[in-house]
């Protein structure tokens, strides 16, 4: 959100010392409304003056329809196939600005003119056909991997050696091959655009004689999740990047099923909106397709 300076465009204080749109009975429950981007906005003489200004995550869509038929079939059966599907779509970037600005990270609801309204799990489970309930995603999940042990995790989950995760890390912090001299540090992230263009395209690749087997399907799979956890379920603001530490959840296919999706997607997406209410942030991670 934008909002132009100038003593001229606000509203001039009240006499009660009360903030321009704050509730009077609520003031006691909705205390950090004074450094929400709903007082911002209210504060404006002119309301059109406001420029939204929203920056996420706005990696490619991998088409799962291009993937064999046993890439397919894994990704399936490990239950968040219909969640990949159903979220892959555009979404009102105006109404999105909309209900972040009416968002009160104080009862996680948002206020509107009619009432308070929030979204529960069943909404997720129905938009996205996710479970809510089993084994915590989170639980025992490790963000702060040392770097032997992820060397070793790509090596099990993805099959790269050493210099090859050494490699995507330095150009997941902004090294260019092209300029070796100017060193930049590695980050514990991955770039989306080459997970995608090494793994994607099974199914036109087996067409063309080459053997798709167990192993190369499995790593697939674990791929093509990985991006979707990074674009779909728990997008950042890095850019074109995911973090590394998911491939944690991903070790073993079969258990993927036993998670509850639905719930862990909508706790970050909840806790996204905490952050994105407050006046200076302008990003807005998460599923946005509720």
């Amino acid at each position: 959100m934008h909002i132009p300076k100038g003593k001229e465009l606000l509203l001039p204080a009240k006499k009660n010392k009360m903030l321009w749109g704050e509730a009077p009975d609520k003031s006691s429950i909705l205390f950090g409304y004074k450094d929400s981007w709903a007082a911002k906005v209210c504060q404006k003489r002119d309301h059109a003056r406001c420029t939204k200004l929203l920056k996420r995550q706005r990696a490619k869509h991998w088409a799962l329809s291009k993937e064999c038929a046993l890439v397919r079939d894994l990704v399936v059966s490990t239950g968040l196939g219909p969640g990949i599907l159903n979220c892959q779509t555009e979404y009102d970037t105006v109404v999105v600005s909309a209900f972040r600005e009416r968002y009160w990270l104080e009862t996680d609801t948002f206020h509107l003119p009619f009432g308070e309204m929030t979204i529960t799990p069943d909404d997720v489970k129905q938009i996205t056909d996710l479970e809510v309930e089993g084994q915590s995603v989170f639980e025992g999940f490790n963000n702060n991997i040392a770097w032997t042990d992820l060397y070793a995790l790509l090596e099990e989950t993805l099959g790269w050696g050493k210099d090859e995760t050494e490699m995507e890390f330095k150009l997941a912090g902004g090294y260019d091959p092209k300029q070796p001299h100017k060193l930049k540090n590695p980050l514990k992230k991955l770039m989306l655009k080459n997970l995608r263009k090494e793994f994607k395209g099974t199914f036109k690749r087996e067409k063309a004689g080459e053997v798709i087997d167990e192993i190369k399907a499995k790593r697939t799979t674990t791929t093509y999740l990985f991006y979707s956890l990074g674009t779909v379920f728990f997008p950042d603001n890095s850019g074109n990047r995911v973090n590394i530490h998911y491939l944690q959840l991903l070790k073993n296919l079969d258990n993927i099923k036993n998670y509850p999706w639905a719930t862990a997607t909508l706790a970050y997406l909840l806790d996204s909106l905490r952050k994105a209410s407050r006046v200076g942030d302008t990003e807005l991670p998460g599923m946005l397709r509720f």
